[in-house]
Parts: structure tokens; sequence; C-alpha cells
């Protein structure tokens, strides 16, 4: 054997001449192999100015100088080069690399990949990638991405993936936190309990849970505002809706709506097992929604007991029950039309004032006294009003100056025991006008109540100026101005039980109301059909001469007029008052036959009673 078997390193033979020669050669060996370590191994060519002792892994295919010695460590000694064949095993450093590597009989790979890809590594203390890990950090990794991915089947695996994160008892923390230049933003796990938290912060100091879900129920708790988002305003509705499937729907929550006219829609498209979704009329005209129509599709429909109507500003909550495929109504306004019985109505806290002037829209709110805040007409503020829930607060409907040509219908008690009050001008009432042709100023009927004041009212063709019937209540409360009113009608009219009352009411503290006449009627007061007019303690004053070609006060068929106290200024055409038909007029206190304004006393007939 001339040479060692692992390095071959050459022996000095026995009688050896120049043995030095042979020595210096295993010692270069030596230098070249023992804690190897190249420069570079991408150079298939030796480099142009190699230092004496330079080490390279010559990189397939080698040329020039290289040629023949693949793989080989080429080392440069004494001004040449000299190779070493690698056998498996052998460990090199890659200097311009900060790379390991070992020889695997065929070829440098990275060292772990010679050892089979490290299939084990037990009891480390610390590991850091691209970073170094520290006593608080045994684990750390400076990344800009990562990936878990499950062991499939084809690779031995169960194509699952189910990292398992475990703490020591209940009262520690297992989570996982997201920080911000390493102050905690987000946090979701197991904090400090056994309950599943969501939670934020501003500071990393301060924490608020914003969804809390109970580990024995399952209950979520939301600890801040819930916002529905995805809101949309689709294109104005132009006719009756079928499948309603507006643009944007798939991922709405909020649709605002608006209509031409009255319109309906008998089903909405996106129907999903627990989906939500808001409809808010956002225009003026109704919006019905048909329960159970057959103009949609089975799946698309709502069931809702009865058709829901949206009227202005009113909203519905639906939710989508995939146990019977249809949409039913979680809030909004009752099916039918009514309120109470799961109605969602607005609680008043405090008492309200909406505005209403002559340069507003029905679009805005009515809940500030300028053009872009004010409704523009009386009804809209009534509605509003309507649906409220106003418990024990007031309303009051502010009108600004100028002639309204709509007047007020009162269709059903509010909901609450406070009052709803329209009032104008208390000092000039004849600055706000309400001027209707055809149609009343107020009307108040089946059981509403409403309280007017500082306002002159006039109608044309037909109407009265103020109706109260079927158990409806008008109230006026302070000075009014009554104008002409159409053929045939009178200012005041009650019937079917509705009730005018004029002062010396819980509302006025029990003091009259003084008012004035400055247009003709044929009368001032008809009661009849069981209803009551009464006023008391104030002064009524005819602006110029006033006419009424019937009679200033008129009760028959049960109705009843009650006056006392009163005080007329002016003068005052016609007949006094007209009863019959077991009507009855009281002017109480000793009043003569004299006591109501005219120029001429009235008989009382077929079973009419005028009691003074």
């Amino acid at each position: 054997m001339t040479s060692t078997p692992n390095l071959s390193l050459p022996f000095i033979e026995g009688g050896q001449a120049q043995k030095h020669v042979t020595h210096n050669e295993a010692l270069r060996a030596l230098d070249a192999l023992v804690m190897l370590t190249v420069k570079d191994r991408d150079l298939p060519a030796p480099p142009p100015a190699p230092a004496d002792g330079d080490r390279y892994l010559v990189k397939a295919p080698g040329s020039g100088g290289f040629a023949g010695k693949d793989g080989q460590i080429a080392h440069f000694s004494d001004g040449g080069w000299l190779f070493h064949p690698p056998r498996a095993g052998w460990t090199c450093f890659v200097a311009d690399e900060s790379a390991l590597l070992a020889f695997d009989g065929a070829g440098w790979v990275p060292a772990l990949d010679a050892l089979g890809g490290v299939s084990e590594l037990h009891d480390l203390t610390r590991l850091g990638v691209g970073m170094a890990a520290d006593a608080g950090t045994p684990f750390a990794a400076r990344l800009n991405a990562a990936l878990w991915t499950a062991r499939t089947v084809a690779d031995g695996g169960d194509g699952s993936l189910r990292c398992r994160l475990n703490k020591d008892s209940a009262s520690h923390t297992l989570s996982l936190l997201m920080q911000t230049g390493l102050s905690g933003r987000a946090e979701i796990g197991l904090v400090a309990d056994d309950d599943l938290h969501v939670r934020v912060s501003p500071d990393g100091a301060a924490w608020i849970d914003a969804l809390l879900f109970d580990r024995a129920s399952g209950a979520t708790k939301i600890n801040a505002g819930f916002f529905l988002t995805g809101d949309i305003s689709p294109a104005q509705i132009a006719a009756d809706q079928n499948d309603y499937n507006p643009a944007g729907l798939a991922a709405a929550s909020i649709l605002r709506l608006s209509s031409d006219a009255a319109r309906s829609i008998t089903g909405l498209s996106g129907g999903g097992d627990g989906r939500a979704v808001a409809l808010l009329n956002a225009g003026t005209q109704s919006i019905v929604l048909k329960t159970e129509h057959g103009g949609s599709s089975a799946g698309n429909r709502f069931a809702l007991g009865a058709d829901v109507t949206l009227a202005a500003r009113q909203s519905a909550l639906l939710w989508y029950d995939a146990a019977d495929s249809r949409w039913k109504l979680l809030a909004g306004p009752q099916a039918g039309g009514g309120g109470g019985g799961g109605a969602t109505r607005e609680l008043l806290t405090g008492n309200r004032t909406y505005y209403v002037r002559t340069d507003g829209s029905d679009s805005n709110d009515g809940l500030s006294n300028s053009a872009g805040g004010a409704f523009l007409t009386l009804q809209k503020a009534i509605n509003v009003a309507a649906a409220l829930d106003i418990s024990i607060h007031d309303v009051t409907i502010q009108l600004g100056n100028g002639t309204y040509a709509g007047g007020a219908a009162v269709s059903g008690p509010w909901i609450g025991n406070g009052h709803v009050t329209v009032r104008g001008d208390t000092t000039t009432p004849s600055n706000v006008v309400i001027s209707t042709t055809s149609a009343h100023c107020f009307s108040v009927t089946d059981g509403g109540r409403l309280r007017v004041e500082g306002v002159k009212m006039t109608t044309a063709t037909a109407g009265f100026p103020l109706v109260a019937r079927r158990n409806g209540v008008i109230v006026v409360t302070g000075p009014v101005d009554f104008g002409a009113a159409g053929p045939l009608h009178a200012h005041i009219y009650a019937s079917f039980g509705g009730i005018v009352r004029i002062g010396n009411s819980t509302e006025t503290g029990g003091a009259g109301v003084n008012y004035t006449i400055s247009g003709d009627a044929d009368y001032h007061f008809i009661a009849d059909e069981g209803g009551h007019i009464q006023m008391e303690g104030g002064t009524v004053t005819a602006s110029g001469t006033r006419s009424f070609s019937g009679a200033f006060a008129n009760a028959w068929s049960l109705g009843h007029v009650r006056s006392h106290a009163m005080n007329y200024s002016g003068t005052f055409a016609g007949k006094r008052y007209e009863v019959k038909g077991n009507g009855v007029i009281a002017g109480a206190g000793g009043a003569s036959a004299t006591y109501f304004p005219g120029n001429a006393n009235g008989t009382p007939a077929t079973g009419g009673q005028y009691i003074s």
C-alpha cells in the first residue's frame, strides 16, 4: 500500500530518497481536506487569479484546467492545481453561501439532505429561522410566507391537517396574537378562561372583547356595535317586482329602496339559510311586501302572515328560513300594516319637534328648521309621527310661514300617551295658511287625537277646516283663524262620536282660547250622529261681517254642542242656531236664546233641544 485508505495520503517508503517530497505532498493534502472549506462551488473553470491555498468545488461540466474534474476539490498550491476526488460522507463548508454540504457518493448536496432529510430532531431548546431565538421566544422565524399543508393520502397521510395547541389550565391563555410593531392589536383564542375570545386593542394595553363564544352553550356575545355593511341603493322601482334581484344584491345587507308610486314586491332572490337583509324605504311612496304571492318562485317568496307595507322611512329586517324556503320578518312594521304585535318603532325618550316648510322636502328627516331639513307637507310629518312610539312624550309639528295646499289626516291613535300638536304662528295665525280644495284641513278619525293652534284654515269646493269622526278628537289649544269653508260645509264638524274642544281643557290648563273667523260658511258648528263640540271661556272675533247661511251652531241626530262663558266680538249675520232630530245645543250658565252670535234666533224642531 502506497497511500492511506481514506484521504489517499502518500506513505514514505523505507529507503526512499527525497522523503521530504512525499511528506510535503501528504501535508498539502491534509491542508486541503481537513476542516474543508471552499470559496465557491459555481466555477466550471479555474478563476483568473487564485491565491495559494484557495479551494473550489468544480462545477460540472469542468473545462480548461478543471476539465474532467467535475465535483472534485480543486486546491491551488505552489502555483498549480491539485485535485482530490471526494468520498461519501465528506462535508464541505461553502464560504460565499454559508452553506454546509455533504457528498452522498454521487454529488454534493445540503448536509441535512445527505442525512435523509433529518427525519428526527429531538429536544431542541431553541430554533431560529432567519433570526436568532432567545429564552423568551425559543422558536422564532423571520419570513414573508409560511405554509402548512396536509400530508396527502398518496403520501401515506389521511389528507387532513389539524394543528393542536394546548394550555396547562383554564386560567391560562392560549391564543393567536397579532401585532403591529410588536404591539398587540388583535387576539383570537382562550384568554384566561375556556371561552373563545376575539378581541382587539388600540394600543396593545387596553383590550376589548369584540366577540365571545360561550364554551358551554355556543352562544355569541357581541360587546360592541354590530354593523350591517353592503349598503346598496338599487334603481328606482317603476313597476311591481317579482323575484326581485337588483344589481349588487348578492353582497348586500341593506337595500335602500325607492319607487315612483305605490309598488309591491312579491319575492326576493338570493335567499340562503340564515341570511338577513334589511329593506329600507328611502323614498316617499309606499312599498308593499306581498306575502305568499304566486308572482315569485316559491323559494323567493315572503311568509309574513299578511302583507307588510313599508311607508316612507320605514324598514324591515328579513331572515331567510331554509326549513320552508321563505323570507320571514324579524323586525319592522307589523304584518297587515298596523302597530304593535311585534312592530318595531322608534321609542321617543324626550319631546320632539318636526319642521314643515314651503321650501322643504318630504325626502328630508324633518328634524331641522331649514330647507334641507324640513318636510314639505304636513301629512308627511303626521305619517312620521304615526310610525313612532311616542311613549309619554310630546311631538310638535312646527309649520313655517306660508300657504300649504295639503292638510292632515289622522286615522288612528298614536302609540303612547303623549300628545301631537300642529303649531303655526300663535301670534298671527294668518301667517300660516292651510288652504285645501275638496279636502279637509284637519281630519281626525278612528280614535285619533290631535292638537291644533296658530293656523288659518280655509277650504274650497268641499271640505271642513276641522272634522272629527268615529271617536276622533281635535283640541284647539291656541289661537286659530277660520277662513271661508266650501259650500254646504261648516268650519267645525263632529260626528259619530267625534269630539272637537276649544279651550278650557287639560291641554290649555283650563284657560279659554281666543280665535278669529275671517271667512264665511254655511255653519260654524255642525254636530251630528253623536258628535260633540265644546268651547268655553274664550272670545270669538269676526273679521269684517261674517255671514252663516245656515246657522252659527247646528246640532241634529244626537249631536251635541256645548258652549259656556264665551264672548263674541264683531258682526255676525244669519241664524244663531239650528237644533233638530234629538240634537242638543247647550249654552250653559243661564245663556239666553241670543247667546250665540247672529241676527236671528233659531227654533228647535223634531225633538231638538236648545238649553239656555
